[in-house]
């Protein structure tokens, strides 16, 4: 179904549904002498409106090298709307801070069945338990999960 609509209110006050919107953009010139001229762009990518948070399930297993320094989790966590933006990691003293590793960016891996994040030299003290702490967004909303235990590194 396509719809035409001619806004001339400001964009904040605009509410759509959650879905996918196809934006096209209008310009018209000064018909002050003669016959307009009008300039049409259409966008092929859609804009998605999407108001939910994102559904994050679990870890389902956490991996430690100590020879090589290397943390992989894997973990279940997806956005059928509008996918995710984005997964952070970061480590934490309790399971509501990250004070041990701040949040790092990692790109998030939408349509793999098992995503997973890997973090190399994480030079961490021995014998210190550290909270995970993952955060995913789809650029809207948020989710963070607690671990529900912490890990400690070996001696």
């Amino acid at each position: 179904m396509i719809t035409r609509i001619w806004f001339f209110i400001p964009w904040y006050l605009i509410f759509l549904k959650d879905g996918l919107y196809y934006m096209t953009v209008q310009c018209l010139n000064n018909v002050e002498f003669g016959g307009s001229l009008v300039t049409t762009v259409c966008h092929s990518v859609p804009l998605t409106v999407d108001t939910t948070p994102p559904v994050f399930e679990r870890v389902e297993q956490i991996y430690f090298d100590e020879h090589f320094d290397i943390l992989g989790i894997y973990y279940q966590a997806h956005d059928n709307e509008s996918l995710l933006n984005s997964v952070d990691f970061g480590l934490g003293i309790t399971k509501y801070d990250v004070l041990v590793r701040q949040y790092s960016y990692h790109l998030p891996m939408n349509g793999n069945p098992h995503p997973f994040i890997a973090i190399e030299e994480l030079d961490l003290q021995e014998g210190i338990p550290a909270w995970p702490r993952i955060r995913v967004d789809n650029g809207g909303k948020r989710i963070i999960l607690n671990v529900s235990h912490p890990f400690i590194f070996p001696n």
